[in-house]
């Protein structure tokens, strides 16, 4: 068990954690500015469309890693030790994983797929104003503009740096930050562990800046944190995060490595209201087998460890 730093209030603690992200989020972007400038030169810096060209994807690639880690991945590694004796272990980032555990994990990541594709044909029909939906779309079109570019997949090479950029990489730090830290001060502070997951998972998908992608992500946000609550394991979160981005990558590949061009839609896309219903059902199922299987586990390694050690044949006699 980690061991926290009392001195330190909740609420204060959710003011560092907020205050490293937004120091993280400047000197990322100074950083971004100066690769951007090294690579591009002056002119070209101020053009962000000379970004989206595909002969810059590599550019665009370094700005991707190290916006995201001076975003999410340091701010929660320099919270972590501000507020626990045992960083890491505050965290999640335990020694051990379960295979019944990593299993259920990968199926209930398949069985969001449904549910997050109602959830973005459900998205689509709400109804807004013809402003709201051109803004909306533009910014939707700027997004799926950046994705292509980073998904530019002519070889394996290619499907390689696409899954470390968008697969790998933005697994371990999101989930580090959100459900290592933002999730876990929420759930001690409140003491209301869903509506901590509720609040974790909105913000979760806030930052995406994706109006479409709000419900999908936050249903996905969910998901992952009450995988994070019931293990305590940062690890089966961000093998999950991980298989959820690499299918989408994966399917991407496939279809242009089939078509010689990359598809237009993502893997989950939309699909149709019933078929989230009925993955609603079975996530629901799988959730709980989940939960119960971590449960046991737990019980079990408790019970292990309440134990008193074996001695040696030598001290018995």
């Amino acid at each position: 068990m980690y061991q926290q730093k009392q001195n330190i209030s909740y609420s204060s603690q959710l003011l560092i954690l907020i205050g490293l992200a937004g120091a993280g989020l400047l000197i990322g972007g100074v950083l971004s500015l100066v690769v951007m400038f090294s690579q591009l030169g002056a002119v070209k810096t101020t053009n962000v469309e000379e970004l989206f060209k595909p002969e810059n994807v590599n550019v665009l690639r370094w700005i991707q890693i190290i916006s995201t880690t001076f975003l999410f991945f340091i701010p929660a590694i320099v919270f972590a030790k501000i507020v626990s004796k045992k960083p890491f272990q505050y965290l999640g980032y335990n020694k051990f994983l379960i295979i019944q555990q990593i299993v259920l994990v990968v199926i209930i990541m398949i069985a969001c797929l449904p549910v997050v594709g109602a959830l973005a044909e459900l998205t689509e029909k709400i109804p807004l104003s013809p402003n709201c939906v051109k803004k909306f779309r533009e910014a939707e079109e700027e997004y799926q503009k950046q994705v292509k570019i980073l998904t530019i997949m002519k070889n394996g090479k290619d499907y390689i740096l696409s899954l470390l950029i968008i697969a790998v990489l933005p697994a371990i730090f999101e989930e580090t930050i959100f459900r290592g830290g933002l999730q876990n001060v929420l759930t001690r502070w409140i003491k209301i562990p869903f509506l901590a997951i509720l609040i974790t998972g909105i913000v979760f998908s806030a930052v995406h800046f994706s109006f479409y992608g709000f419900l999908s992500r936050l249903a996905l946000g969910i998901v992952l944190g009450l995988i994070y609550y019931y293990s305590g394991n940062i690890w089966l979160n961000i093998i999950g995060h991980m298989f959820n981005n690499a299918a989408a990558v994966t399917f991407m590949y496939l279809q242009t490595k089939k078509t010689g061009e990359a598809p237009t839609t993502e893997l989950e896309s939309t699909m149709p209201i019933w078929a989230g219903l009925i993955g609603v059902v079975i996530l629901g199922g799988l959730v709980y087998a989940f939960i119960r299987t971590s449960k046991v586990l737990k019980q079990k390694a408790e019970e292990a460890a309440s134990q008193p050690a074996p001695e040696d044949d030598w001290m018995q006699d």
